[in-house]
Parts: structure tokens; C-alpha cells; sequence
């Protein structure tokens, strides 16, 4: 059992290197955007507008910290908010077309440059990588819902 405990301790030292290699290299295509500004960015992607309360449920953490968030996002000229037509006390975030813009061109420099490292994993491996991978998260949120 110690060498599984082991390599269960490198994987997850592995994927805290990866998440910081992948914050590092956001960083350095686009200066302004934080990872966590990118995530926000791409989940309001296609969206219609998403309501704060959804997004602080969604990353598990205060409507505060969401409307600080979007009062950077929002200075950046990146989001705008809305109130809800059907509801007024309900207040919406979207992006505009300069944070579509500013998203879609990261993103694109993101995949490439993912690509390029990915190169010489074999397709094969890559999918093995992935279901194993959401083979723990999917435990891991079982795991959370059944703490709650």
C-alpha cells in the first residue's frame, strides 16, 4: 500500500505543477487575465447573461466575491451587468464584445500552445488520461454532495 499512497501523492503533485505551469504560460499570453478571470470569462461564454448568485453557486463562493470579480472585470471593459427583465433584483453578467474578443483570441493561443505540448502524447493515452481523471472528480464530487 505505501507505493499507491506514493504515486497518488506525485499525481496530485503533478497536477498542482501542471495548474501552475498552465496559470504561468495564461499569464504570459495575456497579461490582464488571471486564470480565474479566463474561467469566469468562458463560463459566461454563449450565455444570455448569468445571474451572480448562479455564478457564486457554481464556484462555490459569495455573492461578494462575485461582485468584486465583476467590478475588475467590469473596469476592464470585459462584462457588463444587466438587471433581470423578470426580475429587478436579480442582476446579470455578460460579456461584451471586447471580452469576447479578449477571450476567444486567449483561448485560441491556449489551445495552440496546449497542442504543442500535447504533441507527443499519443491519442490513446490522451483519452486513458481523461477518463481516469474523471473517474476521481466524479468521485471526489460524490464524495462533496454526500458531505453536504
Amino acid at each position: 500500500m505505501p507505493e499507491r499512497s506514493a504515486e497518488f501523492e506525485e499525481l496530485f503533485q503533478n497536477l498542482r505543477l501542471i495548474s501552475r505551469y498552465t496559470k504561468h504560460t495564461l499569464r504570459q499570453i495575456d497579461g490582464q487575465l488571471t486564470m480565474t478571470d479566463f474561467i469566469f470569462l468562458k463560463h459566461l461564454e454563449g450565455e444570455g447573461g448569468v445571474p451572480v448568485t448562479d455564478l457564486a453557486r457554481h464556484f462555490g463562493v459569495s455573492a461578494s466575491y462575485i461582485t468584486n470579480w465583476a467590478d475588475r472585470l467590469e473596469k476592464k471593459g470585459l462584462i457588463r451587468r444587466e438587471r433581470q427583465p423578470s426580475d429587478r433584483r436579480v442582476v446579470l453578467l455578460m460579456m461584451t464584445e471586447e471580452g469576447e474578443a479578449v477571450r476567444k483570441s486567449v483561448e485560441e493561443k491556449r489551445m495552440s500552445h496546449v497542442l504543442e505540448l500535447l504533441a507527443e502524447i499519443e491519442d490513446e493515452e490522451l483519452v486513458t488520461l481523461n477518463r481516469i481523471l474523471r473517474k476521481i472528480l466524479n468521485q471526489l464530487e460524490e464524495k462533496v454532495e454526500r458531505e453536504q
